[in-house]
This record gives structure tokens, C-alpha cells and sequence, in this order.
């Protein structure tokens, strides 16, 4: 069940970067469902590394993000250069 939890809580964690906070807290919910039951001894030691992972999967969607963001600028350039151009030979 300690699996399902992380990936639930990791599955939300992309909700929330994405804005999607309705879905965020209905996985988030179903994470705490998984291990609402567990003593604290058992879950506290892999708090500290669901919140690493956590921390990784926010960078890479930062990194990820950031990359998506250059290659729209890039695509919405080629496009203005070709509307111009196609522009330019229906003119003459």
C-alpha cells in the first residue's frame, strides 16, 4: 500500500504543477486513503524520502516546462516568418 501512496501522492503533486487542483486533491485524498491506517513508526521514515521525491518530480517539471515554453517561442516564430512570406507572395 506504501507504493500506492507514493505514486498517488506523486500523481498529484503533476496535478498541482499543472493547476489542476480539483484533480490534485481527489488523488491526494486517495494517497492519504492508502496509509490512513498505518502506525506513525511505519511512516514516518519514508516521509522525509516521499518529500525528496516529491522535490525532484517539481524540478523536472520546472526543467520540463521551461523547455516546452523555448519550443513554442520557436515554433511561433517560424510561423510568423512564414505567414509574412506567404503574405509577401500573394502581394505580388
Amino acid at each position: 500500500m506504501r507504493r500506492l501512496a507514493i505514486d498517488a501522492a506523486l500523481l498529484a503533486s503533476i496535478h498541482l504543477r499543472s493547476g489542476d487542483l480539483d484533480q490534485a486533491c481527489a488523488v491526494g485524498r486517495q494517497a492519504i486513503g492508502y496509509v490512513a491506517h498505518d502506525p506513525a513508526d511505519v511512516l514516518a521514515p519514508h516521509a522525509a524520502d516521499l518529500a525528496a521525491r516529491l522535490r525532484l518530480r517539481a524540478g523536472t517539471l520546472e526543467g520540463a516546462l521551461e523547455s516546452i515554453a523555448t519550443d513554442q517561442r520557436i515554433l511561433s516564430e517560424a510561423l510568423a516568418h512564414l505567414v509574412r512570406e506567404t503574405g509577401r507572395a500573394w502581394i505580388c
